[in-house]
């Protein structure tokens, strides 16, 4: 179920730690008016509706970040090879293949997720590849399938046609994942079972090193 938050910087809940005062005499000629002036104090503003997404999306990226950038890596390896084939019949054969690729790596554990773990997977997959739930079943089981299963999961409030939005809905998990990225986060280990799955992240791993290895001979051509 998709629905757009705009946040306005609800500043929630203040905590003001402000204790002490001293009088400062403001002197006339013939006397003097007490007034006072406060210590500093430290104004910690918190959107907890914010912290409520944030906490929620924490606990199911911390543990579908490993299955989606695994599945990830194999979704845009297939891509990329069935981008090079002219011939339907060689499509055709090679996403039947496709499809014993993933069932080898991933069996019955996709298929076992909650509806909100498998949410959370979706926008993943979708951030890293552009290809949402739908467009993949679609090109790789069917249309009808496709229509099928959407139809399903509309019954349990949810779509397969998830898209990442990180700078509206997905805001906190668009968070979570940078935290995941930079190190500050730690998620749950799901290393890859099969031969096609760890050759998958290998060639992703690959082309990370060699984007940054050109974008560091590019800063070292400026300078």
């Amino acid at each position: 179920m998709k629905f757009q938050l705009i946040i306005l910087f609800l500043l929630s809940s203040f905590a003001i730690l402000a204790q002490g005062r001293r009088p400062v005499p403001l002197i006339g000629e013939t006397d003097s008016i007490p007034s006072y002036i406060l210590e500093e104090a430290n104004i910690v503003a918190v959107d907890i509706e914010f912290q409520k997404r944030y906490d929620r999306a924490k606990y199911y990226a911390l543990r579908m970040y490993d299955y989606g950038m695994l599945a990830s890596a194999m979704l845009n390896e297939f891509e990329d090879s069935l981008a090079t084939m002219t011939s339907k019949r060689d499509q055709k054969k090679y996403i039947k293949e496709v499809n014993s690729y993933l069932k080898d790596e991933f069996g019955d554990e996709i298929a076992d997720l909650s509806i909100n773990s498998g949410a959370c997977l979706m926008k993943i997959i979708h951030k890293e590849t552009g290809l949402t739930s739908f467009d993949i079943i679609n090109k790789y089981n069917g249309g009808m399938k496709a229509v099928w299963w959407q139809g399903v999961v509309k019954l349990f409030g949810a779509t397969l046609k998830h898209e990442f939005d990180p700078l509206g809905e997905d805001d906190a998990l668009a968070k979570v994942l940078r935290e995941i990225e930079s190190g500050k986060l730690k998620p749950i280990p799901r290393p890859a079972k099969s031969e096609k799955g760890k050759d998958a992240l290998s060639k992703r791993d690959k082309k990370k090193l060699e984007k940054q290895k050109k974008k560091e001979a590019k800063r070292n051509e400026k300078k």
